[in-house]
């Protein structure tokens, strides 16, 4: 996240103390031109929701900007087929 935040809103910590196979799924799309977030905080999230033993994958987009039309192109059809899998009954 942009700018100040508190420890509360530190998603580190929860992951890290999470019982393992209790962290659901995350799919993480990021723009490799994001001037607002960098992608090395998506890569920082992604590791540690490995080490967590999350499924977890990610994506990045090069060229793409924060919150690029990119996304809806190409990354609409691929998170419905996570969803689909995850929630799958």
């Amino acid at each position: 996240m942009p700018g100040p935040h508190t420890a509360a809103e530190d998603p580190f910590p929860y992951i890290a103390g999470a019982k393992r196979g209790s962290v659901p799924p995350f799919r993480i799309a990021h723009g490799s031109a994001d001037c607002v977030v960098p992608v090395q905080h998506s890569r920082d999230l992604l590791a540690a929701l490995t080490k967590a033993g999350a499924a977890a994958t990610l994506t990045v987009l090069p060229g793409a900007g924060h919150e690029d039309p990119a996304f809806m192109r190409t990354q609409w059809e691929p998170t419905l087929a996570v969803l689909d899998r995850v929630f799958r009954m």
